[in-house]
């Protein structure tokens, strides 16, 4: 036994001194192999602690069986605050993702939309372009690291830090004494503190559970009322700074580049939402610059457009705040939106489709109807009990009443006999 072990080590320091710069060429890869473990695990556990929602939401994203997608809907949170993917499948059958993170820049739409078209091929894209608003200072260190933590790494994540950190300079947060530019490639490098800090069991599995909503934020402020909320319809213009309008430019001319070597189509959105007048302004003037490249806008607090009053904005009932919708306003406008989208993009109802992505779809809208139905009743409770002390008319009343009633619909049979009993 001793005698082959002597033979076998000869043997290896014989092909060593033979061949010296394949023997350490192989142990370098292995090294380097090693190393680029260990940086994946660290980048996992040591990110920002954004546990509720937007690596949850790219990680669902990129678990989805591929090619099953209809409409990738990029934004802020006026994105997950309005559009439901699962009441967009409940009234067309439609297959949508939200892939938003709360504060989203828009200069990040194409390398979030590269990102997308990885592993998926819609035929629509939806960018919600309503955080223009607060460029150059919505990019802040914390709406950046939202989005590339929560990317796979990859040259697309290299480029969307380096396109961020290009605009970042012209926001008032931004301080170039005390920037680490490097550890937006490797976070653990700026989040390493956290070990002593709030790091939990569940960050060493360096495993990020995934949004179980299709990117839709799900939670109780689905069921708040914020009564009297001012939606105003605004027509005039308000003259966008140099770095909205440089922001616009190039996403268009992403969008063109785009959609000249692929099929998708690109519709950009502005849900309603109480603003100022120069707020609406800036809207109205995003909305002159898109529309005159021949892309489609639809703007919810455009007088002219009537698309408030399509999706029968109320507002004493629709808001969980001023800028967001609460459940019954996402309904409103989810359901607008499925229609519009089916109807204008020829998209198929996949509801009475057999497959297992399909079967997917089936059961967890279930279970999103079940999760949802508790705020469901509470929105409905409060949005009525506020309409009757305002005297409203009881047609409205009852519109409210029969939009709660249809959600409510959509519960599985055994769920609702529980409640009831």
């Amino acid at each position: 036994m001793l005698k082959k072990l002597i033979e076998k080590r000869d043997h290896f320091r014989e092909e060593v001194s033979r061949n010296p710069n394949a023997y350490w060429g192989r142990r370098l890869i292995i090294f380097l192999l090693i190393v680029g473990l260990m940086l994946f695990y660290l980048v996992r556990v040591f990110d920002l602690n954004d546990t509720k929602h937007s690596e949850q939401v790219f990680q669902a994203y990129y678990k989805l069986p591929k090619n099953t997608v209809d409409v990738v809907y990029t934004g802020s949170s006026a994105a997950y605050r309005y559009y439901s993917p699962y009441m967009a499948w409940a009234e067309t059958g439609i297959t949508s993702f939200d892939l938003n993170s709360a504060s989203q820049p828009i200069i990040l739409q194409e390398p979030i939309i590269n990102e997308a078209l990885k592993t998926q091929k819609p035929k629509v894209i939806v960018i919600e372009v309503r955080n223009i608003l607060k460029i150059p200072d919505s990019m802040t260190d914390t709406a950046i690291r939202r989005v590339t933590d929560a990317m796979h790494w990859s040259r697309n994540r290299n480029a969307a830090i380096r396109k961020a950190l290009k605009y970042y300079r012209y926001s008032n947060s931004y301080d170039a004494e005390t920037l680490d530019k490097v550890s937006y490639y490797f976070p653990f490098l700026k989040y390493h503190g956290r070990w002593n800090d709030d790091i939990h069991l569940s960050d060493w599995k360096a495993v990020t559970k995934q949004n179980a909503y299709m990117g839709q934020v799900v939670d109780s402020a689905l069921s708040w009322v914020v009564d009297d909320v001012k939606v105003r319809q605004y027509d005039d213009y308000t003259e966008l700074n140099s770095i909205q309008k440089k922001t616009i430019l190039d996403l268009l001319n992403y969008c063109d580049r785009l959609t000249k070597r692929s099929n998708v189509k690109i519709l950009f959105v502005s849900s309603p939402f109480s603003g100022s007048k120069e707020e609406y302004g800036l809207i109205n003037s995003t909305e002159k610059m898109i529309t005159g490249r021949g892309y489609t806008f639809l703007n919810f607090n455009d007088r002219k457009s009537g698309l408030a009053k399509a999706i029968d904005v109320n507002q004493n009932t629709d808001f969980c705040d001023e800028r967001h919708a609460n459940i019954i306003g996402m309904t409103k406008f989810s359901n607008y939106m499925s229609r519009y989208l089916q109807q204008h993009y020829n998209l198929k109802d996949h509801r009475n489709d057999t497959g297992s992505a399909y079967d997917t779809w089936r059961s967890k809208s279930e279970s999103f109807y079940t999760t949802i139905s508790l705020w469901a009743r509470s929105a409905g409770y409060d949005a009525v009990n506020l309409l009757q002390q305002r005297k409203t008319d009881s047609a409205e009343i009852q519109k409210t009443n029969r939009l709660i009633q249809k959600l409510l619909s959509h519960v599985p049979e055994p769920d609702m006999e529980m409640d009831e009993g």
